[in-house]
Protein backbone atom coordinates (compact mmCIF):
# COMPACT_ATOMS: atom_id res chain seq x y z
CA UNK A 1 0.00 0.00 0.00
CA UNK A 2 1.38 3.39 -1.04
CA UNK A 3 0.70 6.74 0.63
CA UNK A 4 1.43 10.31 -0.38
CA UNK A 5 0.69 13.89 0.64
CA UNK A 6 2.20 17.31 -0.06
CA UNK A 7 5.08 18.18 2.20
CA UNK A 8 3.32 20.79 4.30
CA UNK A 9 5.81 20.57 7.14
CA UNK A 10 7.38 23.73 8.47
CA UNK A 11 10.49 21.87 9.71
CA UNK A 12 11.02 18.66 7.70
CA UNK A 13 13.27 19.36 4.73
CA UNK A 14 13.95 15.75 3.73
CA UNK A 15 13.47 12.18 4.91
CA UNK A 16 14.88 9.02 3.34
CA UNK A 17 14.43 5.43 4.50
CA UNK A 18 14.36 1.99 2.91
CA UNK A 19 15.26 0.50 -0.45
CA UNK A 20 12.41 -2.00 -0.94
CA UNK A 21 8.99 -2.21 0.68
CA UNK A 22 9.34 -5.86 1.69
CA UNK A 23 12.28 -5.28 4.02
CA UNK A 24 12.65 -3.54 7.36
CA UNK A 25 14.72 -0.37 6.73
CA UNK A 26 18.22 -0.64 8.16
CA UNK A 27 18.82 3.09 7.90
CA UNK A 28 16.97 6.40 7.79
CA UNK A 29 17.98 10.04 7.61
CA UNK A 30 16.05 13.27 8.15
CA UNK A 31 17.02 16.90 7.76
CA UNK A 32 15.09 19.48 9.75
CA UNK A 33 15.08 23.26 9.88
CA UNK A 34 15.20 24.13 13.53
CA UNK A 35 16.57 26.43 16.19
CA UNK A 36 19.46 25.86 18.57
CA UNK A 37 16.95 25.07 21.31
CA UNK A 38 15.32 22.47 19.06
CA UNK A 39 18.71 20.83 18.53
CA UNK A 40 19.22 20.61 22.25
CA UNK A 41 15.80 19.04 22.65
CA UNK A 42 16.64 16.55 19.87
CA UNK A 43 19.89 15.72 21.61
CA UNK A 44 18.00 15.08 24.85
CA UNK A 45 15.39 12.96 23.06
CA UNK A 46 18.14 10.80 21.53
CA UNK A 47 18.97 9.70 25.06
CA UNK A 48 15.36 8.70 25.72
CA UNK A 49 13.83 7.29 22.52
CA UNK A 50 14.67 3.70 21.64
CA UNK A 51 17.08 3.49 18.74
CA UNK A 52 20.60 4.31 17.56
CA UNK A 53 20.78 7.91 16.42
CA UNK A 54 23.45 10.38 15.45
CA UNK A 55 22.94 14.10 14.89
CA UNK A 56 25.01 16.75 13.18
CA UNK A 57 24.43 20.46 12.87
CA UNK A 58 23.55 21.92 9.45
CA UNK A 59 23.16 25.47 8.17
CA UNK A 60 19.37 25.21 8.55
CA UNK A 61 19.21 23.07 11.64
CA UNK A 62 20.13 19.41 12.00
CA UNK A 63 20.59 16.12 10.18
CA UNK A 64 19.60 13.02 12.17
CA UNK A 65 20.58 9.52 11.13
CA UNK A 66 18.90 6.39 12.46
CA UNK A 67 20.53 2.94 12.37
CA UNK A 68 18.33 -0.15 12.40
CA UNK A 69 18.54 -3.83 11.54
CA UNK A 70 17.23 -5.14 8.23
CA UNK A 71 14.96 -8.18 8.05
CA UNK A 72 12.33 -9.56 5.71
CA UNK A 73 8.88 -7.99 5.96
CA UNK A 74 7.36 -11.38 6.73
CA UNK A 75 9.09 -11.28 10.12
CA UNK A 76 9.55 -7.60 10.99
CA UNK A 77 10.04 -8.49 14.65
CA UNK A 78 13.45 -9.92 13.72
CA UNK A 79 14.65 -6.49 12.60
CA UNK A 80 14.65 -2.94 13.96
CA UNK A 81 12.91 -0.33 11.83
CA UNK A 82 15.13 2.73 11.45
CA UNK A 83 12.32 4.75 9.82
CA UNK A 84 9.59 4.32 12.42
CA UNK A 85 11.98 4.99 15.29
CA UNK A 86 13.34 8.11 13.61
CA UNK A 87 9.78 9.38 13.22
CA UNK A 88 9.19 8.62 16.90
CA UNK A 89 12.25 10.69 17.77
CA UNK A 90 11.09 13.66 15.69
CA UNK A 91 7.67 13.60 17.32
CA UNK A 92 9.31 13.82 20.74
CA UNK A 93 10.41 17.33 19.78
CA UNK A 94 8.07 18.62 17.06
CA UNK A 95 4.28 18.74 16.82
CA UNK A 96 2.02 17.13 14.22
CA UNK A 97 1.43 20.54 12.66
CA UNK A 98 5.16 21.19 12.40
CA UNK A 99 6.00 17.81 10.85
CA UNK A 100 3.07 17.76 8.44
CA UNK A 101 0.29 15.53 7.13
CA UNK A 102 2.01 12.30 6.10
CA UNK A 103 4.49 12.03 8.98
CA UNK A 104 1.62 12.67 11.39
CA UNK A 105 -0.44 9.93 9.70
CA UNK A 106 2.44 7.44 9.92
CA UNK A 107 3.11 8.24 13.55
CA UNK A 108 -0.56 8.10 14.54
CA UNK A 109 -1.61 4.98 12.62
CA UNK A 110 1.61 2.94 12.53
CA UNK A 111 4.12 4.25 15.04
CA UNK A 112 6.60 1.49 15.89
CA UNK A 113 3.90 -1.21 15.87
CA UNK A 114 4.21 -4.33 13.74
CA UNK A 115 0.64 -5.66 13.99
CA UNK A 116 -1.53 -2.91 12.49
CA UNK A 117 -3.27 -2.08 15.78
CA UNK A 118 -3.39 1.68 15.29
CA UNK A 119 -4.45 1.22 11.67
CA UNK A 120 -7.46 -0.77 12.88
CA UNK A 121 -6.44 -4.01 11.14
CA UNK A 122 -4.87 -6.12 13.89
CA UNK A 123 -6.02 -9.75 13.52
CA UNK A 124 -4.89 -13.35 13.44
CA UNK A 125 -6.19 -16.84 12.71
CA UNK A 126 -5.32 -20.38 13.72
CA UNK A 127 -4.22 -21.32 10.21
CA UNK A 128 -1.55 -18.68 9.60
CA UNK A 129 -1.07 -16.57 12.72
CA UNK A 130 -1.08 -12.79 13.15
CA UNK A 131 -1.04 -10.00 10.59
CA UNK A 132 2.27 -8.16 10.20
CA UNK A 133 2.78 -4.60 8.95
CA UNK A 134 6.10 -3.16 7.85
CA UNK A 135 6.78 0.47 6.98
CA UNK A 136 9.38 -0.24 4.30
CA UNK A 137 9.79 3.04 2.43
CA UNK A 138 9.60 6.69 3.44
CA UNK A 139 10.68 9.67 1.33
CA UNK A 140 10.22 13.40 1.68
CA UNK A 141 11.59 16.31 -0.30
CA UNK A 142 10.66 19.97 -0.54
CA UNK A 143 7.30 19.29 -2.20
CA UNK A 144 6.12 15.72 -1.54
CA UNK A 145 6.06 13.03 1.14
CA UNK A 146 5.58 9.35 0.23
CA UNK A 147 5.56 6.06 2.11
CA UNK A 148 4.85 2.39 1.44
CA UNK A 149 3.87 -0.46 3.73
CA UNK A 150 4.03 -4.23 3.32
CA UNK A 151 1.25 -6.25 4.97
CA UNK A 152 1.07 -10.03 5.39
CA UNK A 153 -2.49 -10.81 6.48
CA UNK A 154 -4.07 -14.08 7.70
CA UNK A 155 -5.33 -16.49 5.03
CA UNK A 156 -8.92 -16.29 6.31
CA UNK A 157 -9.01 -12.47 6.05
CA UNK A 158 -10.98 -10.59 3.41
CA UNK A 159 -8.13 -8.72 1.74
CA UNK A 160 -10.39 -6.25 -0.09
CA UNK A 161 -12.08 -5.25 3.18
CA UNK A 162 -8.71 -4.80 4.85
CA UNK A 163 -7.52 -2.51 2.04
CA UNK A 164 -10.71 -0.46 2.29
CA UNK A 165 -10.16 -0.01 6.04
CA UNK A 166 -6.67 1.36 5.40
CA UNK A 167 -7.83 3.66 2.62
CA UNK A 168 -10.72 4.97 4.73
CA UNK A 169 -8.26 5.75 7.54
CA UNK A 170 -5.94 7.53 5.10
CA UNK A 171 -8.76 9.60 3.58
CA UNK A 172 -9.79 10.79 7.03
CA UNK A 173 -6.26 12.18 7.49
CA UNK A 174 -6.10 13.83 4.01
CA UNK A 175 -3.57 11.25 2.82
CA UNK A 176 -3.79 9.75 -0.67
CA UNK A 177 -3.48 5.95 -0.78
CA UNK A 178 -3.37 3.35 -3.52
CA UNK A 179 -2.95 -0.40 -3.67
CA UNK A 180 0.66 -1.18 -4.45
CA UNK A 181 0.27 -4.75 -5.66
CA UNK A 182 -2.09 -7.15 -3.89
CA UNK A 183 -1.02 -10.80 -3.80
CA UNK A 184 -3.54 -12.96 -1.99
CA UNK A 185 -2.23 -15.42 0.63
CA UNK A 186 -1.55 -19.04 -0.26
CA UNK A 187 -2.79 -21.80 1.98
CA UNK A 188 -3.03 -25.58 1.71
CA UNK A 189 -4.94 -27.51 4.42
CA UNK A 190 -2.84 -30.08 6.24
CA UNK A 191 -5.36 -32.85 5.45
CA UNK A 192 -4.35 -32.91 1.76
CA UNK A 193 -3.15 -36.43 0.80
CA UNK A 194 0.21 -35.29 -0.54
CA UNK A 195 0.93 -33.49 2.75
CA UNK A 196 0.64 -36.85 4.51
CA UNK A 197 3.02 -38.40 1.95
CA UNK A 198 5.61 -35.72 2.63
CA UNK A 199 5.18 -36.10 6.39
CA UNK A 200 5.71 -39.85 6.15
CA UNK A 201 8.84 -39.38 4.04
CA UNK A 202 10.19 -36.84 6.51
CA UNK A 203 9.58 -39.15 9.48
CA UNK A 204 11.19 -42.09 7.69
CA UNK A 205 14.38 -40.12 7.04
CA UNK A 206 14.61 -37.88 10.10
CA UNK A 207 13.19 -40.34 12.62
CA UNK A 208 10.75 -37.84 14.12
CA UNK A 209 7.30 -36.40 13.27
CA UNK A 210 7.22 -33.63 10.68
CA UNK A 211 6.17 -30.27 12.16
CA UNK A 212 3.84 -28.21 9.98
CA UNK A 213 3.86 -24.42 10.06
CA UNK A 214 2.96 -21.43 7.92
CA UNK A 215 5.06 -18.40 7.08
CA UNK A 216 4.42 -14.95 5.65
CA UNK A 217 6.71 -15.55 2.66
CA UNK A 218 5.40 -17.27 -0.47
CA UNK A 219 7.82 -16.35 -3.27
CA UNK A 220 8.54 -19.85 -4.57
CA UNK A 221 5.17 -21.38 -3.71
CA UNK A 222 3.47 -18.92 -6.07
CA UNK A 223 5.40 -20.41 -9.00
CA UNK A 224 3.56 -23.68 -8.36
CA UNK A 225 0.13 -22.17 -8.82
CA UNK A 226 -0.73 -22.33 -5.14
CA UNK A 227 -0.39 -26.13 -5.09
CA UNK A 228 3.03 -26.50 -3.53
CA UNK A 229 4.62 -26.43 -0.08
CA UNK A 230 8.17 -26.23 1.24
CA UNK A 231 9.63 -29.56 2.36
CA UNK A 232 12.69 -30.50 4.38
CA UNK A 233 14.25 -30.47 7.88
CA UNK A 234 12.57 -27.93 10.13
CA UNK A 235 14.45 -24.65 10.50
CA UNK A 236 12.76 -21.32 11.29
CA UNK A 237 15.76 -19.48 9.92
CA UNK A 238 15.86 -15.75 10.57
CA UNK A 239 15.95 -13.72 7.36
CA UNK A 240 17.98 -10.79 8.61
CA UNK A 241 21.18 -9.17 7.37
CA UNK A 242 24.07 -11.58 7.89
CA UNK A 243 21.84 -14.57 8.69
CA UNK A 244 23.39 -18.02 8.28
CA UNK A 245 22.40 -21.68 8.23
CA UNK A 246 24.23 -24.61 9.79
CA UNK A 247 25.97 -26.87 7.26
CA UNK A 248 24.40 -29.88 8.99
CA UNK A 249 20.92 -28.45 8.45
CA UNK A 250 21.66 -27.62 4.82
CA UNK A 251 23.01 -31.12 4.17
CA UNK A 252 20.04 -32.75 5.91
CA UNK A 253 17.67 -30.69 3.75
CA UNK A 254 19.26 -31.97 0.56
CA UNK A 255 19.36 -35.58 1.71
CA UNK A 256 15.77 -35.48 2.95
CA UNK A 257 14.53 -34.10 -0.38
CA UNK A 258 16.53 -36.75 -2.26
CA UNK A 259 14.95 -39.44 -0.07
CA UNK A 260 11.47 -38.14 -0.95
CA UNK A 261 12.24 -38.05 -4.69
CA UNK A 262 13.16 -41.73 -4.75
Amino acid sequence: MNFSAPNDSTVLKSFTAGTVVNAVPAGACAEVACTRDDRERLRAAIGIVEGRFTMEETDEGARITSAGTASHAMQPQEGFNAATHLLALLFEVFTQEQLGTLPAFLQKHIGVELDGSSMGIQQQDAESGPLTLNLGLVHADASLCTAAIDIRYPVTTDGAALIETIQKTARAEDVFSEEGGHMKPLFLPEDRPFIALLQNAYKAFMGEPAPLYSTGGGTYARELGGKGVAFGPFSRMSRTAGSTIRMKTLTSTGLCCMHRSV
